[in-house]
């Protein structure tokens, strides 16, 4: 699966940095809020909408294509991993729940904006 194609259906998304893989920004998806709050790291497959947490109004949510179906669709861990043809274990449900929020995914792209406060 392409994280940059399944959340690139439900928001615009332009390429703010090149390095490393790159780094996505658009409007959050889920919470509408901000033009630049949403990050999407293709070659790392995590996305997270930086909120209070990173001195911005986003959500603070955050994870990868199993996480963003489960917080867009309301789905399960099953039923996200059956609709991306992921194979379904209870080790990987179990890590699911802690997944990566913004504040652990590496920054690998310097932000022109002021850190926060």
């Amino acid at each position: 699966f392409n994280l940059l194609a399944i959340i690139g259906r439900d928001t615009q998304l332009k390429r703010t940095c090149s390095k490393n893989g790159g780094e996505y920004s658009g409007p959050c998806p889920l919470c509408r809020r901000g033009v630049d709050r949403f990050k999407v790291w293709p070659r790392l497959e995590r996305w997270a909408c930086l909120g209070p947490k990173a001195g911005r109004s986003g959500c603070d949510r955050g994870g990868d294509a199993i996480q963003y179906l489960i917080e867009r669709d309301g789905l399960t861990y099953r039923q996200a991993c059956d609709r991306l043809n992921v194979p379904f274990n209870a080790a990987s449900h179990a890590r699911a729940d802690k997944f990566l929020s913004h504040s652990q995914c590496p920054h690998l792209c310097i932000e022109p904006l002021s850190p926060p406060s």
